[in-house]
């Protein structure tokens, strides 16, 4: 990907940078004034105190958040080039002593994010349908009731979905040009109203906010702040997204879009002092501004702008759900599951277990709230957690990596302080739907954190040895022709960061379990990198010919399809000398050097009764029983179509347990 970010032009990068990095916060005018409007008590409510206030917390809170955090700090920590809360911990971690608390907030975070996937396409494309109301040909068409509403959102929702696996890449084209209008209409609009009441650009004054917030004119209270922080919840995606179209790009693009969006927003503002004159408005159920503000001929250009935005940006979220997925199953944050890459869009990942636990997800969302009033009432509490960890970690960052303590102080104080503000805002949200949200999350990060210490746990109980106290069995085990040949080559995905160590299950499978004789023995570890890009290896051969310990480094964003890096080295070897050839007596290639391969995955099990402390057995067999849904390890590997043997052995029996057995034999 960033070996062909050089050869775009820039327009085509600032299109690919509103498209993919800014196309959430972009659809946030569809309800934030609505929410923060309905949080004062109504239309019934509106003063010129309530629209500056709204408009200054709104300005300042985008400002702060959006442009300072993430445009001038969040973004410039970048992991060569690729962004998100696990990028920005893996720079992280090897600062975090000995305790390694730093997992926690990039766990915790990553968790809250994915629950975000959920809620956002939801919202979304929940919000753009409901504007059809505004209109009156599409009022008709939907009728009385939420029957009509709700299967045109699940239909978009489902051609969501199935569009991730058979058309991800034409639609990521076309993301940029559908923002890029979407935005221009936006700003056009707002700025049309606001030409009406120039006198709403006072809210550019930060005092006049903060005086609202703390008058007995805010009908809302704090809870104004849960609105108001709706404003920012697509800003994760400028860093998560970033790589997609290079940090630069992004950067540049990003005046243009707070522009148009603070336009819409101000036109909001501007509408709402003319609205609250009409009584007919305040009648109005779920009434939204975004839409009413617009002449009624143009509301249905609106909505279906609306519709084909709200598409795109809840494909920029499914995305950025698969990058994080991703990059958390590489450093054994979530067990591997099948992963599938474009071949035209390096980086581009598509996993089809993640969309369909996004898909259900969202059709329960949808027809649990059925309404976005009632989605906004959820939304925006998790988003807000999330956004508070990935401060956390920027502090950790600014301190100890650029070594700017200063600079970590105020931002610790400023926008940590903030973002408080705005989840104690958005806490009556739990009770309000926000438990969805929140449980989902709750539930993610209690599986990562089982999967992390599982691994842990695995690798305190897994016994090495060294692979050099077996060669001379391994050479005369390829000698011994009594023995019938398994394959030419046999291959073990083994873990373990010691190249001259295996574990001692592989050797136990090799030679005891089930004899596997061959020509070659392979035994290969991945090691992720913590920079997205990287290939390399290293090699022992202990002076043989035929046993080789193989250490795959990789970056976090590297595909690890097996088969493709073991055939390179192959070759290479075999160019060498290191390695005889291995031309097969029958084969269809006349010129193949290489023969035949098996792979074999040893997976471990906890024993009925193991004897380990209770809650590291718990432990482990929750590790094991996400390993099993999650899939066939293979097919993360690139080997589902390969020759594959599978063996499961214990991991750990307790001693004790053998020691306190005592057999008498019977005379």
């Amino acid at each position: 990907m960033h070996q062909t970010q050089h050869k775009r032009s820039a327009f085509t990068a600032f299109l690919l940078a509103i498209g993919v990095v800014f196309g959430n916060i972009a659809s946030s005018p569809l309800f934030v004034m609505k929410t923060i409007l309905r949080y004062n008590g109504g239309l019934s409510n509106v003063s010129e105190e309530f629209v500056l206030g709204a408009l200054s917390l709104i300005i300042w809170t985008l400002t702060i958040l959006a442009t300072l955090k993430y445009i001038f700090l969040v973004m410039r920590a970048d992991n060569g080039g690729e962004g998100g809360i696990f990028a920005l911990y893996f720079m992280v971690r090897p600062h975090q002593g000995k305790r390694k608390l730093l997992r926690i907030p990039a766990i915790v975070g990553a968790g809250m994010l994915l629950a975000d996937s959920i809620i956002t396409p939801s919202i979304t494309v929940t919000s753009a349908v409901e504007g059809m109301k505004t209109a009156p040909a599409t009022s008709e068409f939907l009728g009385e009731g939420d029957v009509k509403k709700l299967l045109l959102i699940l239909a978009i929702v489902l051609l969501l979905y199935i569009s991730q696996g058979v058309g991800r890449n034409r639609i990521t084209v076309a993301l940029g040009p559908i923002v890029f209008l979407w935005l221009l209409f936006i700003g056009g609009a707002g700025t049309a109203v606001l030409l009406r009441h120039p006198e709403v650009l006072r809210a550019f004054d930060p005092t006049v906010g903060v005086r609202f917030l703390l008058s007995n004119l805010n009908n809302a209270g704090i809870r104004l702040m849960g609105g108001v922080f709706l404003v920012v919840t697509g800003a994760e995606a400028f860093y998560s997204d970033m790589g997609h179209a290079g940090r630069d790009a992004s950067r540049a693009s990003w005046p243009f879009v707070k522009i148009c969006l603070l336009l819409s927003y101000l036109g909001q503002g501007a509408y709402l002092l003319d609205a609250a004159k009409d009584s007919s408005l305040a009648a109005v159920e779920d009434f939204n501004p975004f839409f009413y503000m617009l002449p009624e001929a143009m509301r249905p250009v609106a909505v279906i702008l609306a519709v084909l935005v709200a598409f795109a940006v809840s494909h920029t979220v499914v995305v950025s759900a698969f990058t994080m997925v991703s990059q958390a199953m590489r450093r054994e944050v979530l067990p591997h599951t099948e992963t599938l890459y474009s071949p035209r869009h390096e980086g581009s990942v598509f996993i089809p277990s993640v969309n369909r636990l996004l898909f259900v997800g969202c059709v329960f969302v949808v027809l649990f709230f059925r309404s976005s009033t009632r989605m906004e009432n959820a939304y925006g509490l998790a988003i807000a957690v999330a956004m508070l960890m990935t401060t956390i970690l920027l502090s950790v960052y600014l301190w100890k990596v650029k070594k700017r303590p200063l600079l970590s102080v105020v931002c610790t104080l400023l926008i940590g302080g903030l973002e408080l503000v705005c989840i104690k805002g958005s806490s009556h949200k739990f009770m309000d739907g926000g438990y969805i949200s929140e449980g989902l999350a709750l539930i993610l990060i209690i599986l990562m954190l089982v999967w992390k210490y599982g691994c842990l746990l695995e690798r305190q109980y897994t016994r090495r040895v060294p692979l050099a106290d077996y060669v001379g069995k391994l050479k005369a085990l390829k000698a011994d022709e009594s023995i019938p040949l398994t394959a030419d080559n046999i291959v073990y995905v083994c873990y373990g960061d010691d190249i001259d160590r295996v574990d001692h299950d592989v050797l136990y499978s090799l030679l005891d379990k089930d004899v596997k004789r061959a020509q070659a023995f392979w035994f290969i570890k991945i090691n992720v990198l913590d920079v997205p890009r990287g290939q390399e290896y290293e090699l022992k051969t202990y002076g043989t010919d035929c046993i080789f310990r193989v250490m795959l480094n990789l970056g976090f964003e590297e595909e690890q399809s097996i088969n493709l890096y073991l055939r390179r080295i192959v070759e290479e070897l075999v160019e060498s000398g290191e390695m005889p050839k291995q031309r097969r007596r029958f084969s269809v290639y006349d010129n193949d050097r290489v023969g035949d391969f098996k792979f074999v995955f040893i997976r471990k099990k906890i024993p009925m009764k193991s004897g380990l402390p209770a809650w590291q057995d718990l432990i482990l067999r929750g590790k094991y029983l996400l390993r099993d849904l999650a899939g066939k390890e293979e097919q993360w590997y690139g080997l589902d179509t390969a020759v594959l043997i599978h063996e499961t052995v214990p991991l750990y029996i307790s001693e004790k347990r053998m020691n306190d057995v005592e057999l008498t034999r019977k005379k």
